[in-house]
């Protein structure tokens, strides 16, 4: 092997401690924020949304619909309306296709993804738990501080 592939090898294979993280475990509660809409409704996302939303639309009236409204309103705004190519944008698009939510994302359709979080979402905080684990997993993750 040339110097190359082992220094890939080793840096792929090796687990990360999240040092800067805005998640907490499941055994945080409702301080433990996870799925879909806490994804759309990251602060990236809703910056961006409100750099292209029309003048008439208020932060104040935004932040006082439902969490699923918020997300649905970036989903059509960012994802529907534009291209999703801004850092953040990709970011959830990388996350879903991790996540093997490819048709989903290719189809648009944001009822289908919220359904694949809620498989998790009914089996309480044990499909929590499962879930965050296979998300670290994922990531090369060991934990987060």
């Amino acid at each position: 092997d040339d110097l190359a592939s082992v220094v890939s090898g080793e840096v792929s294979s090796t687990e990360v401690i999240d040092l800067h993280t805005h998640l907490l475990p499941p055994s945080h509660g409702s301080l433990c924020l996870w799925g879909i809409d806490e994804l759309l409704t990251y602060h990236y996302l809703v910056a961006e949304y409100f750099m292209t939303a029309p003048a008439s639309v208020a932060p104040e009236q935004f932040y006082a619909l439902s969490k699923q409204k918020q997300a649905d309103i970036i989903w059509k705004a960012l994802f529907l309306d534009r291209s999703p190519v801004s850092e953040a944008c990709r970011g959830v698009i990388t996350t879903l296709k991790t996540l093997g939510l490819q048709r989903h994302i290719d189809a648009r359709d944001l009822d289908a993804i919220r359904l694949y979080y809620e498989t998790f979402r009914s089996d309480g905080l044990d499909g929590v738990e499962r879930f965050s684990e296979m998300v670290y997993r994922s990531a090369g993750v060991r934990y987060a501080v």
